[in-house]
């Protein structure tokens, strides 16, 4: 599932190919509007079926996974149809990923419930466990009446989130009191407020490459040289399956990559698409 004018085309390019050369998976990249147009649901057992391109007799294929690079945003679903187009695939027997309740999981307002005294030990065995697990956490609360308050005394150490992916969406520090100002009453709760991570304050000087030469990126000096911080992100897969009960149970979770992005010291934002970050790699030591 892709975006119409996809910009992010090359990695997917790489997966594509991956697949096909290596295991005879054949991939058909599709927007959710295509998918609603093409795509359909086979009553008896539930299979999503699309057009195969590479078949004259305008035959169809089984599709068992649909791997979302789109839908995340709300400028994904322009109306009806692409919400209409979701539905559809939800219905399927195909593999998600992620399903709508996966996705939402991950969400920022779900992260904030689980900061909240008590939530994560309802999912964690060991109450020592549950209590190392929450020393961990960046304060996170919703935004009542008490929360803004707390905001407008001093949101230096402030972010305002919602509940998007992707950079450039966050409101920082001194900017979050005009900016819930200018919010109609109903969009506030779409909002989640959390502390600012610091980050150590020994900064690690590195050199920043675009096109294989140094380059100045914000936060470093003119010649791609300065003080950045990384982020790393581990990645994991769970796999589930109808259970006997007629819920789901676990078929397979664990850890399978990571992903480091860099830095300059002083920027904001993270997301490597927009530019405000690079791909990097961790030096063990």
């Amino acid at each position: 599932m892709v975006q119409g004018g996809e910009r992010n085309a090359f990695d997917q390019r790489a997966l594509e190919w991956s697949l096909g050369e290596r295991h005879g998976i054949r991939c058909i990249r599709m927007t959710l509007a295509e998918v609603l147009d093409q795509a359909r649901l086979d009553a008896a057992d539930r299979t999503l079926r699309v057009p195969d391109p590479t078949r004259a007799d305008g035959s169809s294929r089984a599709v068992s996974v649909v791997y979302f690079r789109a839908a995340y945003s709300p400028n994904d679903y322009l109306s009806q149809r692409e919400w209409d187009a979701r539905l559809l695939i939800e219905r399927s027997r195909a593999i998600k990923c992620p399903t709508v309740a996966m996705q939402l999981a991950g969400a920022k307002k779900v992260q904030q419930v689980l900061a909240e005294p008590g939530e994560l030990a309802r999912f964690v065995s060991s109450a020592d466990t549950a209590a190392a697990l929450r020393s961990t956490f960046a304060g996170m609360w919703a935004l009542s009446d008490e929360t803004v308050a707390m905001i407008r005394r001093d949101p230096s150490g402030f972010v305002l989130k919602p509940q998007r992916e992707g950079g450039g969406n966050n409101i920082y520090g001194a900017d979050i009191p005009p900016f819930l100002d200018s919010l109609p009453p109903r969009a506030v709760d779409g909002y989640i407020l959390m502390e600012l991570i610091r980050p150590p304050r020994d900064e690690i000087a590195n050199v920043v490459l675009r096109a294989g030469s140094a380059a100045p990126t914000r936060g470093t000096d003119g010649e791609g040289t300065g003080g950045v911080i990384s982020e790393l992100g581990v990645y994991g897969v769970a796999l589930f399956r109808a259970g006997a009960d007629g819920g789901l149970e676990m078929a397979r979770n664990e850890r399978v990559g990571h992903l480091l992005r860099t830095k300059g010291a002083t920027v904001r934002e993270g997301g490597v698409a927009t530019g405000f970050s690079v791909l990097d790699s961790p030096a063990l030591c």
